[in-house]
């Protein structure tokens, strides 16, 4: 069972690896990606592994975390955008049709989505962790079968892509 508690509990998410996203900035980084989607809600969790080289400089910047889901269809991206910045900005959820222009929809409480952050300079064990339960409202479009996630995590530079299908009752119900 899936908790939203900022904890990565062992066996909580294991079903739901997706990959590990690397990049070299800094020195070096990663961050472990899991995700699903049930009938409702897009449920993803992050988790940084702080023992390459790359995270004391992200520390020392004060890196937040920076989220993208996009809708998919066919391997293609439809056109729109949910992007999630750091808990505590006030502009914490948007959207996008164009990349250019961003509609602001505010926080995430008053999105539906609920979430638990540990940023990595303030948590106690030093560890970056995001879980978040994101209702598929906000992202899924009329025939979308897939959410691709993406974004800058907490490395500065852009993750890898990865891939949540959509459960056939919700591409059905969007077709």
């Amino acid at each position: 069972t899936i908790v939203i508690d900022g904890d990565i509990s062992p066996g909580e998410w294991d079903a739901y690896y997706l990959g590990t996203s690397v990049t070299d900035w800094g020195g070096g980084m990663s961050v472990d990606v899991y995700g699903f989607a049930d009938d409702t809600y897009l449920y993803v969790a992050y988790k940084a592994d702080k023992t390459e080289p790359g995270w004391a400089l992200a520390e020392s910047l004060c890196v937040g975390a920076n989220f993208y889901f996009s809708t998919v269809k066919d391997g293609n991206l439809l056109d729109t955008v949910f992007h999630m910045e750091n808990p505590g900005e006030t502009w914490q959820v948007m959207q996008t049709e164009d990349w250019v222009t961003w509609v602001e929809l505010g926080t995430l409480e008053a999105n539906g989505v609920e979430y638990e952050y540990t940023s990595m300079w303030d948590s106690p064990d030093n560890q970056g962790v995001a879980e978040l339960k994101i209702p598929l409202s906000l992202i899924v479009i009329e025939g979308a079968n897939q959410i691709e996630l993406y974004g800058q995590y907490w490395q500065y530079d852009w993750s890898e892509l990865f891939y949540v299908e959509l459960p056939p009752s919700v591409v059905t119900a969007t077709v």
